[in-house]
């Protein structure tokens, strides 16, 4: 009867037991499964790759050149006009797109390299889409072997112009600058900055390197 009593007292507690194992085997391997697929997801190379790219894209974002400053519908144009005629857009930046009246199509830009303004040059293409001709036609090589990196600060280049340039705001830009400008002789180029106030005159262009005065133009015009 004794054996009888304390089985009886027993069963409901092992019961309860058992369930509350049964409840604590579950509870746990679920736990596990969900730290095993974060652990997983953490490591996943996908998640680290994602990163990665980020991180390139950004850096890549930061040497990016700078957006033409046409209107949307005529970039279309020109890259249609580019790829036609198997033209690369490659360090281009197109500011000014006109057609004249005779039918022809007349593409200005600003020419980069590096991520630096080198030059300006300009695409004519006949009325039938054809490349007719290139004014000043960009050629790379001519930089490759100059250094963009700046000897002279933007702020000493600013503090050079002030000396001509009388203006409570004064921006500098970094350009490469042919020395022989305005002369038919080589091109001798060298990285500068361009400095002038909030107006396009006058300007200074000042050697990044020695932080000599390159060329001064006041604007005037006779």
């Amino acid at each position: 009867m004794r054996k009888i009593l304390i089985l009886s007292l027993l069963l409901p507690l092992f019961l309860i037991t058992g369930c509350n194992r049964k409840i604590v085997a579950q509870l746990p391997q679920s736990k596990v499964n969900d730290a095993d697929q974060i652990q997983e997801a953490t490591n996943s190379p996908s998640i680290i790759d994602v990163a990665s790219s980020t991180n390139q894209e950004s850096a890549e974002n930061s040497n990016k050149m700078p957006n033409h400053l046409i209107p949307a519908d005529q970039i279309i144009q020109m890259e249609v006009l580019m790829s036609k005629n198997g033209k690369s857009l490659a360090g281009l930046q197109a500011y000014r797109f006109e057609k004249d009246q005779i039918g022809m199509t007349h593409i200005w830009f600003n020419f980069y390299v590096n991520g630096v303004r080198a030059d300006e040059t300009i695409y004519h293409f006949t009325a039938d889409n054809i490349l007719s001709s290139v004014t000043n036609e960009p050629d790379a090589s001519l930089y490759s072997n100059i250094s963009t990196t700046p000897k002279i600060s933007k702020n000493q280049a600013i503090l050079i112009a002030s000396n001509r340039i009388k203006s409570s705001t004064l921006v500098a830009t970094e350009e490469f600058w042919n020395k022989n400008t305005g002369s038919s002789g080589v091109k001798d180029i060298v990285l500068a900055w361009r400095v002038q106030g909030s107006d396009s005159y006058p300007l200074v262009i000042i050697n990044a390197q020695t932080g000599e005065m390159l060329y001064y133009d006041d604007g005037i015009r006779y």
